[in-house]
């Protein structure tokens, strides 16, 4: 076997990945470097399924006090004419690479079906943020099936659909969702992120001072083409944070941070546009108001009738005493369907 001789340099582990691979080889493969993120267990999975016949491993360790993040890079022989090299770090493989003398589209195939984009777009897209020891990530939530028109009003939904619209027509938006509890304000979040192809990720209030207020946080976020950022009881945003951070640092990010799109879904707990920081409307892409007041009487008793609870209301009541059938703080009675 004729010896290779590569150039390279000893501190670029995919040149060393292609020095070894080259070596048994006996000549130089070619490459395919696969820029996703995927999940271990399934990436797993598809190396089970291969016969694996050598491992190199080399492991980086980075302090996170009081102990050490693991950053697994690992190389694999899984037959004579394909290696795989990718690192492995917090159940996450990244930075694949594919070594191959001959045709690889069936593994090529096999490993962008490991991809997590691949499993979030079955759920479109939506996420929840989570923070453990103050480092960034993504939970994939599940979203049923919601409609909205046997909940409300025909001039609710076409308020709605304005947002949609200002998120898909614009670059950056800040759009505004307000009205008193049980109105519903949470499910149309999760029906308008269900409308969108894009990313979108939600952002529990207790976890907002370590996002939004964490530099690492447009960093973060700027790894996505396109992304909507909802932030549920905003109001909560008053007694727990410090709303001027908070409020500054959502703003600075729509005004500034203009090299991805970025767009912001706030939803407050309140009956007045009043009752509300005046900032957020003076912002540059503010984009939409929509307020959602509990149904009247007619409306709760038409809703009733939708959904099958045949519950008559005599006043505003809230879609979650709607939705449950329960009985009203007012008097009501059966009716039949019509």
């Amino acid at each position: 076997m004729k010896k290779l001789t590569l150039n390279i340099s000893s501190d670029d582990f995919n040149l060393n990945d292609l020095s070894i691979v080259s070596s048994f080889m006996g000549k130089v493969p070619n490459r395919i470097f696969i820029h996703d993120r995927f999940c271990e267990d399934k990436f797993s999975k598809f190396l089970s399924k291969r016969s694996v016949k050598s491992v190199i491993k080399t492991s980086d360790l980075l302090p996170n006090f009081p102990d050490y993040i693991s950053n697994d890079r690992v190389l694999i022989m899984i037959s004579d004419d394909h290696w795989i090299s990718y690192i492995k770090a917090d159940d996450i493989v990244s930075n694949v690479c594919i070594l191959y003398s001959i045709n690889c589209d069936e593994i090529l195939s096999e490993i962008k079906k490991c991809s997590i984009d691949y499993e979030v777009s079955s759920i479109n897209q939506i996420n929840l943020l989570s923070v453990s020891d103050g480092v960034l990530s993504l939970d994939p939530i599940h979203i049923h099936n919601i409609s909205l028109k046997e909940y409300h009003s025909k001039n609710t939904l076409n308020e709605v659909k304005t947002i949609i619209k200002t998120i898909e027509n614009n670059d950056n938006s800040l759009s505004i969702l307000r009205g008193p509890i049980g109105s519903g304000k949470s499910t149309i979040c999760k029906w308008i992120a269900s409308q969108l192809d894009i990313i979108t990720i939600f952002i529990p209030i207790n976890l907002v001072d370590l996002s939004v207020n964490n530099p690492e946080f447009r960093n973060f976020i700027s790894k996505f083409e396109k992304c909507l950022i909802v932030i549920d009881d905003c109001e909560d945003l008053y007694r727990f944070h410090d709303k001027n951070i908070i409020i500054s640092n959502i703003i600075q990010i729509i005004d500034t941070y203009s090299i991805i799109n970025i767009h912001f879904i706030l939803s407050f707990n309140v009956n007045k546009g009043h009752q509300m920081d005046r900032r957020v409307y003076e912002c540059h892409p503010f984009g939409v108001e929509v307020s959602v007041d509990l149904p009247d009487s007619k409306l709760s008793t038409e809703i009733s009738k939708r959904i099958g609870m045949n519950i008559e209301y005599n006043s505003h009541e809230s879609l979650s005493v709607i939705s449950k059938g329960e009985r009203s703080k007012v008097n009501k009675k059966s009716i039949g369907v019509y």
